[in-house]
């Protein structure tokens, strides 16, 4: 779950995440 978004797009995800 996490993993998988955290590792395909670490940038678009990890900016809106955080």
């Amino acid at each position: 779950f996490f993993a998988i978004f955290f590792r395909e797009p670490p940038k678009i995800q990890t900016k809106g995440k955080k």
